[in-house]
């Protein structure tokens, strides 16, 4: 039966191929996504805890000042950190953000190229 069946449709080797290699890709890419997810994650975790603790360093800080000028002061320098830790932190997310989009189309890249290549040789023939 298979041989009459590979008569009629001579390519269902490179059908079946074509798509197991479109699958791969596409399971190449969510597994880069999801591990790139985990790792945007991780970050989030750390800055948010760190931002926790900074907040009770903070504040503790600010029960023992002895003035309200000394308050104010505090106040604007923990400011003044907050902000540029917030700064660094967004930048640090962005730059994974941006990282995993690459990882994660990386293979469906490479499988349109392969397939546009593979297309593109009958015509170039």
């Amino acid at each position: 039966m298979t041989e009459y069946f590979t008569k009629f449709v001579p390519s269902f080797d490179l059908i079946v191929e074509f798509h197991k290699a479109n699958l791969d890709a596409f399971v190449q890419a969510q597994t880069a996504f999801f591990k790139g997810s985990q790792e945007i994650s991780k970050e989030l975790v750390a800055q948010t805890q760190a931002n926790i603790e900074a907040l009770v360093v903070a504040s503790k800080t600010a029960f023992g000042a002895k003035t309200l000028q000394e308050v104010v002061e505090l106040n604007v320098d923990g400011a003044k950190t907050h902000y540029e830790k917030l700064v660094a932190g967004s930048t640090k997310l962005g730059e994974l953000g941006v990282q995993v989009a690459n990882d994660a189309f990386a293979p469906i890249k490479a499988r349109a190229t392969a397939v546009s290549e593979t297309l593109m040789k009958p015509v170039a023939a």
